[in-house]
């Protein structure tokens, strides 16, 4: 195992799962804004498929921060054990 690369593509996936987190945020932002400005079935129908949007783009920076603490610790594992 290439130990520092590892933790270069672990730093890569926190990164990763922030910049979702970050979109997710905006877009919610906007579509608060769109409510505010836009009513009705339609309006009722795009923020229900947003909401169901927003929850899987938090799913998706969960799993790939989790899977950023996976590879720190093999890379910490495999460390120990190459001492």
């Amino acid at each position: 195992m290439d130990i520092q690369r590892v933790r270069e593509i672990a730093a890569q996936l926190k990164k990763d799962a922030r910049t979702l987190d970050d979109v997710q945020s905006r877009i919610q932002n906007a579509v608060n804004r769109m409510g505010e400005n836009w009513h009705g079935a339609d309006a009722s129908r795009f923020i229900s498929d947003w909401n169901s949007h927003s929850k899987k783009l938090t799913t998706a920076a969960s799993d790939i921060t989790a899977m950023s603490k996976v590879c720190d610790r093999n890379a910490d594992q495999q460390e120990a054990a190459s001492k």
